[in-house]
């Protein structure tokens, strides 16, 4: 920042209007580029700027009093020299200072890409083992329970609960605790939550006027039945055969 400052007053100093814009405009669209520079690309992109000031500079020396003399006649030429020696000394220096200033804009992105890196390596941290059951036995490291079990432990209807298993839905997921099934749809939404002391018995049906099968949820009481809504046969029958293994089903009903 206090180089590329520098560069910028010392820039206006060289009163020539069309160097300092021009320059400005190009330290712009290098911001709008600052992550992706390296510390090759800063020493390149410095080194450019370098020669296009000393070039600058020098053949200001020239075309200053010419332009000036053209506009002002004498007077003008006369400022045109004072401009172009000025310029001769400002711009080789304005090209050092930026320079140092792209140099180190290209240290500074070669250390955040490789602190960049760095985060990704420890976000793909796999997701913690699933205990299951309510002795929470260990078994071979599955990612989808480990993901499905971090997932429940999040949720305040079922995060208290020892995990199960689960069920990817396609659209929805059930993840199943040792007590309750809690349906979730891709946002996070939760549609169906049941304890399985209130189940009384489940049974797989084909949708009659419409493609997929549904999940009839038998609980007791009078009348009372959830219908879950599946896609495909296998996740029904996967479902239903989850749930008959944590639900304790009556042998008179």
């Amino acid at each position: 920042m206090l180089t590329e400052t520098a560069a910028k007053n010392m820039a206006v100093l060289t009163l020539d209007r069309k160097y300092a814009q021009r320059r400005d405009r190009v330290m712009k669209f290098k911001a709008t580029d600052a992550k992706a520079v390296t510390l090759l690309k800063g020493l390149e992109s410095g080194m450019q700027k370098l020669v296009n000031g000393i070039l600058d500079g020098v053949t200001g020396v020239v075309s200053k009093p010419i332009r000036g003399a053209e506009r002002n006649g004498l007077e003008g030429f006369a400022k045109g020299v004072g401009k172009g020696l000025l310029g001769l000394i400002m711009k080789p220096v304005v090209g050092a200072t930026d320079l140092i200033t792209d140099t180190l804009m290209g240290v500074k992105g070669s250390v955040e890409g490789t602190s960049d890196v760095i985060l990704a390596l420890h976000s793909q941290v796999r997701p913690r083992r699933a205990l299951y059951g309510r002795d929470r036995v260990v078994k071979p490291y599955r990612p989808d329970d480990a993901t499905a079990a971090t997932i429940q432990a999040k949720l305040r209807s079922i995060g208290g609960e020892e995990y199960f298993s689960h069920v990817d839905m396609i659209n929805n997921v059930a993840l199943m605790s040792v007590t309750k099934m809690l349906i979730l749809s891709e946002e996070g939404e939760e549609l169906l939550l049941l304890q399985y002391s209130d189940i009384k018995r489940v049974e797989v049906q084909p949708q009659i006027e419409a493609a997929g099968f549904l999940v009839k949820i038998y609980l007791h009481g009078p009348d009372a039945c959830k219908v879950v809504e599946c896609v495909d046969e296998n996740i029904a029958n996967l479902l239903c055969e989850k749930l008959n293994q944590v639900y304790q089903p009556n042998p008179t009903n």
